[in-house]
């Protein structure tokens, strides 16, 4: 990767890009610097979609809004706006020692 930072976008930070609530704000304009790799699992397409979708269950959404929005997301996703990674064991040890 050529870019100058590379962030790992967790669920809580992809439903914050595209879904309004606190943090959004900082998500949405780190994802906007063309500079930074913007870097997701391949299970944070299930759990993104599911947390918006929990957000239509409990009125925080329309349907129909939940839908843009998943539509939104899944049309970044096929347009290679995130970089996926494989999370297996080693990425995961890797992960908690740095926490």
């Amino acid at each position: 990767m050529t870019n100058s930072q590379v962030y790992y976008l967790d669920t809580s930070a992809l439903v914050k890009r595209y879904a309004r609530e606190d943090g959004s704000t900082r998500v949405q304009a780190l994802c906007e610097d063309e500079g930074c790799a913007k870097v997701i699992g391949h299970i944070g397409l299930v759990e993104t979609i599911a947390a918006l979708s929990k957000k239509r269950r409990r009125g925080e959404l329309t349907e129909d809004r939940c839908a843009q929005l998943v539509h939104d997301f899944l049309r970044d996703a096929q347009n290679r706006d995130y970089v996926f990674v494989v999370i297996d064991d080693s990425v995961i040890n890797q992960a908690a020692d740095l926490a």
